[in-house]
This record gives structure tokens, C-alpha cells and sequence, in this order.
């Protein structure tokens, strides 16, 4: 939904439908490579610019490489600058707020150091590198 339930939206304000996505592996003695999913733009649904807010079209994909440069765009947070400090970090994401002890693990993650904090509602935002438009990652949890 364009704008989300958090801002307001509605049911009838979906621009696309859900078509793939990944699974999470709940059981923490198991791991995640990703959580993500992808979906169809609905026809019609509005005018929408392939490029990414205040960075513009993405050019393809870049190697997340520690110390490199990078910028999104989240929905609460706007444009943010970070650098990479991890390309290959694992990581334990909590999921349940009231139970330290329940979390789910993600391997092989790309740990951004950004220069401001990032906010609910920034995940699914894409990191480009800083010089460049090429995607590195998308963000998924903020800490």
C-alpha cells in the first residue's frame, strides 16, 4: 500500500500485489540469508519513476566492501548517509519485544554504520553506494 497503514492507508490504496517472497527460518538453531519479497504493480495504480527518492535510478548492483560509502532513502528517516563496517556479519533479530530470549538468526549480512538513526518503517529501502547507483543491499532492521 501507497501510503502505508502507518501513514494513513488503506486497502484500497494497494499498488501491488504480493508474488514472491522468502520464508523466515523461525527456529533459531537455524539461519536466514534474507528477509524480503517482491511484488507486481497493480495496473494503473499511479505514475511511478524507477528511481529511488532524492538518489535517483539505480545503476545496477555493487560489492559491499567494509569501509565503502553508502546511502538510502527510508521512509521515516529520508535521505541518510552510512559506511559499511561489516560485509559479513551474523546477526540474532529479536522478535518479540517483551522476550529477549526469542529471535530469529540472519548469516552473512552487511552491517551499515549510519550517520543518523535509522527509523520504523525504513526497512525494504535500498543502499547504493555512495559513488555511485549501484544497490548493495536493502535495509531490514535497525538497531
Amino acid at each position: 500500500m501507497q501510503p502505508g497503514p502507518a501513514d494513513g492507508g488503506l486497502l484500497s490504496d494497494a499498488i501491488a500485489q504480493l508474488t514472491r517472497f522468502v520464508v523466515l527460518e523461525m527456529d533459531p538453531a537455524k539461519s536466514n540469508l534474507v528477509d524480503a519479497a517482491l511484488a507486481k504493480l497493480n495496473e494503473g495504480a499511479m505514475d511511478l519513476l524507477p528511481e529511488i527518492c532524492c538518489i535517483g535510478p539505480i545503476g545496477g548492483l555493487a560489492n559491499a566492501v567494509a569501509g565503502m560509502e553508502v546511502r538510502m532513502h527510508g521512509r521515516t528517516s529520508g535521505l541518510i548517509q552510512g559506511v559499511i563496517s561489516d560485509e559479513s556479519v551474523d546477526a540474532k533479530v529479536g522478535t518479540d519485544r517483551k522476550d529477549p530470549e526469542a529471535f530469529i538468526v540472519f548469516d552473512n549480512q552487511i552491517r551499515v554504520d549510519f550517520a543518523s538513526p535509522c527509523g520504523a518503517g525504513d526497512s525494504g529501502a535500498m543502499v547504493v553506494g555512495a559513488d555511485g547507483q549501484g544497490a548493495v543491499g536493502l535495509f531490514f532492521c535497525r538497531s
